[in-house]
């Protein structure tokens, strides 16, 4: 900071100097209005007579009065304001030595070091949020990948549930003659109501990954294959205990059925034969039915493990993205700076400013409006969201992170 006791020495001559500045400016006055009353009456003269030689000697000689009247005019108040200039500059020199915008002050170089703290926090912060977010990706994956996984062992175990009921249709439809009874009830009775454990662990279920990792892939695939077995099994064993029911429930009818075939006439064995057939295809379409059925649970089972599954990645998500952010201890301002890499792109930023804002722009602004100033309309343009020039291989966007300073 600069020693004050030089301005106060400077300033002990203010009192004598400002006490003449009343009579100085009055002096001043007093000239300032004889010279312009004399100009105006020349004014409206040539305004209404026209200008002629003689007239011109005299507005002549009044410029030149004018010039010597703004010299003496000056040497009055020189001393008063060059004085005044002088307290202005030592005000303003200790203002500015206090300004964080002014570059190598003391406060300016803080003000650097905190915007380097911010940089790094906010750079901190990015990773940490790109990393949540890359937890996010995997765990989303995973998510599609464990409903996939369901959805293809569902519809394997569906077909194999379909596959064995349709086994023993066919076998029930070959009971044809009393004879058969005790072999077809024998191995209907004998019909397998576990799901086999060694044939389940066998389903293989390709998919692929791009955030989950191989070994992680592997397990999940594994996992949620096998999480579904109990749940699978106990279903077996339900429907096929039903279906065993159900197929030694029809034996008697069917062996009462067989017996009148044989003792029945050619019409009436027609008509028997025809129900038998028609029983048939209605087992059969009911049993296509159950099949398409499970098909659709299985695709709704498969979707609703996602919702839930997606909806417990968020709330995770949004408490770590909190956690992040409510690490910030410093408030900040964000922004973009724009680098202007060469005069091409100096061009592509003016014709950008003038689409965005020159054609609003009054036109005796125009010669004010200087490049910074006009870089920076662009950059906040771009904060904004608003057009950019990301295509441009001459101008790069770049974000700027800046501590902000709270008032106490």
């Amino acid at each position: 900071m600069s020693d004050i006791n030089t301005g106060l020495v400077q300033f002990q001559e203010l009192p004598a100097i400002m006490e003449n500045a009343p009579q100085a400016l009055l002096k001043n006055t007093n000239l300032n209005k004889m010279a312009l009353a004399k100009g105006q009456t020349l004014l409206d003269t040539i305004e209404a007579e026209g200008i002629s030689p003689e007239l011109d000697v005299e507005c002549n000689k009044f410029l030149g009065n004018c010039s010597e009247g703004m010299k003496r005019m000056n040497e009055r108040r020189s001393p008063i304001t060059k004085m005044l200039t002088a307290v202005q500059k030592e005000f303003t020199k200790l203002e500015n030595e206090l300004d964080k915008d002014k570059v190598d002050t003391i406060p300016y170089k803080i003000q650097q070091h905190r915007n380097e703290l911010a940089r790094q926090e906010e750079a901190k912060r990015r990773k940490a949020l790109e990393e949540e977010n890359q937890k996010r990706f995997a765990a989303n994956e995973a998510i599609e990948i464990k409903a996939s996984v369901e959805l293809k062992v569902r519809e394997r175990y569906n077909q194999a549930l379909i596959a064995s009921k349709q086994k023993f249709i066919d076998l029930f439809n070959t009971f044809e003659s009393v004879d058969q009874e005790k072999d077809i009830k024998a191995q209907i009775e004998a019909m397998p109501l576990t799901y086999p454990r060694d044939k389940f662990e066998l389903i293989s279920v390709p998919v692929t990954a791009i955030y989950v990792k191989p070994d992680a892939l592997a397990a999940l695939v594994y996992d949620s294959k096998m999480s579904l077995y109990d749940e699978l099994n106990a279903n077996f064993r339900e429907n096929m205990e039903s279906h065993k029911s159900h197929l030694l429930e029809q034996i008697p009818a069917r062996k009462q059925e067989i017996a009148e075939m044989e003792k029945a006439s050619k019409a009436e064995k027609k008509r028997l034969q025809e129900a038998q057939e028609l029983r048939q295809r209605e087992e059969q379409i009911k049993l296509d039915r159950e099949e398409q059925q499970r098909k659709e649970q299985a695709i709704k089972d498969a979707q609703a493990t996602k919702e839930v599954g997606a909806a417990q990645v968020l709330f995770e998500q949004e408490i770590a993205t909190a956690s992040i952010m409510s690490e910030q201890t410093q408030a900040v301002k964000h922004s973009y700076v724009i680098e202007v890499k060469t005069h091409v792109g100096w061009m592509q930023l003016l014709n950008l400013w003038f689409t965005e804002f020159g054609s609003k722009t009054p036109l005796d602004k125009f010669p004010t409006k200087k490049l910074e100033s006009i870089k920076s309309d662009c950059e906040k343009l771009a904060f904004n969201g608003g057009k950019r020039l990301d295509d441009s291989a001459h101008i790069e966007y770049l974000s700027d992170v800046k501590a902000l300073t709270k008032r106490s």
